[in-house]
């Protein structure tokens, strides 16, 4: 099967210098790209809301911009793009697959390995 494009670990649990030693890389199979897409918008809401301080802390974890987060990357762990909850804890870049391999993101990088959590 053929993969066009590619999520790839920027900050976070599966990136360099965090839990592994190069940042993670997921293949993203074209029939899943609206729910990375889904993602990757609920994860930067959330992320501007941090940033912002834009937060309703009376609210806590029932702000709907996480609770998006908390959907979205659930949806992509029952679709296989995700493989653990590390990966939903990870800031990830949309890349296209020919360039991620040409080194336009540089050589610190490796496709991830399907784990399985420890319980």
């Amino acid at each position: 099967m053929r993969y066009d494009y590619c999520l790839l670990a920027v900050d976070g649990d599966c990136s360099a210098g965090a839990m592994a030693d190069k940042n993670a890389v997921l293949p993203v199979q074209k029939r899943h790209l609206k729910a990375v897409a889904k993602f990757l918008r609920a994860d930067l809401e959330w992320s501007l809301a941090v940033a912002l301080d834009d937060i309703n802390y009376s609210e806590g974890y029932r702000d709907p911009r996480f609770t998006a987060v908390s959907k979205t990357s659930w949806r992509l762990r029952e679709l296989g793009v995700f493989h653990h909850k590390w990966h939903a804890r990870t800031e990830w870049i949309l890349v296209e697959r020919d360039c991620l391999e040409a080194g336009s993101y540089g050589n610190d990088w490796q496709y991830a390995e399907r784990q399985e959590e420890a319980a």
